[in-house]
């Protein structure tokens, strides 16, 4: 039913409403005076306006305060990635902190009050969860950067697990506090939950498992994101992330392998990356023509290449091991001072490919096989 020309202008001085602001209400057309659950519909309408332009008005002084601040701390980079990460959710409650004193000035019903304090609550428990997210991420963040510089590799396995956790926390925290304010009663949710929570775990025992299968591998560490490592006789790749449940590791064919936690964690797992030196071992094999001559100089030659190369350990050496079928083998034995692979690759072959010209060099021949053809 709309109001009369004489209800437009009932006094209104119990909900703050100014003069000027009645005048302006006097003015609007009947269906914007028309009322649903007590309230205007005027003020249905202007309650989500107020919000957005609140939020606008904030979202502009925050891209100007990130420009004063990315200007004031320009030297501190730390500062800058902390201002930068907790100014948006600091932009959501500021405007909310501007439309709960704006909303005041509204002829609003009780039901309407109702509504709004329940967005509100919504609203606000968003933007503390998402600020303390933020916060987690950036000093997380920090902790990696501070670990690396110190090469705790130990303890930046962890820091994935400490990151799902902390975030998880907060979901759980607030998911609670929202509940307590509807009206929920949480201290009797939770002694619900402690005694389904056994059941619960008899029925995921498998997923349990997983669990404390990752939770062990990130504390005992036979591997660690990054590292290549075989755990089996055919399969390895590189470790791409340890999670909750399973472990996900990209192999040579740039293929996916997610291995469940409980399984990987009883695996035999050959970890490569711990290596600080690689093997170079191989069996360089002459024909019965070479002469005892030759095979000294041939020995010494490759034995002072290793020597001078710079990247062998002392623990090496070039040693008449068998007469074969085919030949005299001499094995070649030494560690390359390297856990790369691409480089101890590089160096392997350029070795190889020196002990063929140290042969030629000498005027040897290498031994065919036996079913080789001249």
């Amino acid at each position: 039913m709309c109001p009369t020309s004489q209800e437009r202008f009932i006094p209104l001085a119990s909900h703050g409403i100014t003069l000027a602001m009645q005048q302006v209400i006097a003015l609007f057309p009947d269906w914007a005076l028309m009322k649903w659950h007590g309230s205007a519909l005027w003020v249905w309408a202007a309650l989500p306006l107020l919000f957005l332009s609140a939020y606008s008005m904030t979202y502009v002084i925050g891209r100007i305060a990130d420009g004063l601040f990315n200007f004031v701390l320009r030297r501190n980079h730390n500062a800058q990635e902390t201002v930068l990460a907790l100014l948006h959710p600091f932009e959501l409650l500021a405007a909310l902190a501007i439309y709960n004193t704006g909303k005041q000035f509204f002829p609003l019903s009780k039901a309407l009050r109702s509504y709004s304090d329940l967005g509100v609550l919504f609203v606000s428990t968003f933007g503390v969860a998402w600020l303390f997210f933020r916060l987690s991420t950036v000093l997380t963040d920090r902790l990696e950067r501070t670990l690396k510089r110190l090469q705790k590799r130990a303890a930046l396995a962890i820091l994935p697990l400490l990151r799902r956790f902390l975030k998880i926390t907060i979901a759980v925290l607030a998911l609670l506090f929202l509940l307590q304010n509807l009206g929920f009663n949480v201290a009797a949710l939770l002694a619900g939950l402690g005694v389904g929570g056994i059941a619960i775990a008899l029925a995921s025992q498998k997923s349990m498992e997983n669990l404390f299968g990752g939770i062990m591998l990130i504390l005992d560490q036979p591997v660690r994101v990054g590292d290549y490592c075989k755990f089996s006789e055919t399969k390895g790749g590189v470790v791409e992330d340890v999670g909750l449940r399973s472990t996900r590791i990209r192999t040579p064919d740039r293929t996916v392998v997610s291995i469940p936690n409980s399984e990987f964690s009883q695996m035999q797992i050959e970890n490569f990356a711990d290596r600080e030196k690689m093997l170079f071992k191989t069996v360089l094999c002459l024909n019965y023509a070479t002469t005892s001559v030759q095979l000294k100089r041939i020995t010494a030659r490759i034995l002072s290449m290793l020597d001078e190369s710079g990247h062998v350990g002392p623990d090496r050496h070039v040693t008449l091991i068998n007469f074969s079928l085919h030949g005299m083998d001499i094995e070649i034995y030494a560690y390359i001072l390297t856990s790369a692979y691409d480089f101890f690759l590089e160096t392997r072959a350029e070795m190889l490919s020196r002990i063929i010209d140290i042969v030629r060099e000498e005027r040897a021949e290498f031994a065919m096989m036996p079913d080789a053809k001249p």
